[in-house]
């Protein structure tokens, strides 16, 4: 195989965020390299964050669902 690994990395990431939202949704929103508690001492980051409101009301969004994946390629 003659693929680097970030070349690896880069389509995994792709067909990730593809499977996650296939129909190009609107209402589902994809972060790539998401930062958690950054200014803190204890930072940690994942590859891809999906959020999926519950509904497009207000409360529907409060209810949403936020998914974190780690790529390993």
């Amino acid at each position: 195989m003659n693929n680097t690994r970030p070349e690896i990395t880069k389509a995994l990431t792709f067909s990730l965020a593809h499977h996650l939202n296939p129909k190009n949704d609107t209402r589902i929103y994809i972060a790539r390299e998401v930062t958690f508690d950054y200014g803190s001492g204890h930072s940690c980051r994942v590859d891809l964050m999906r959020f999926k409101p519950l509904n497009n009301s207000v409360s529907g969004i409060e209810k949403g669902d936020f998914y974190c994946y780690e790529i390993k390629s």
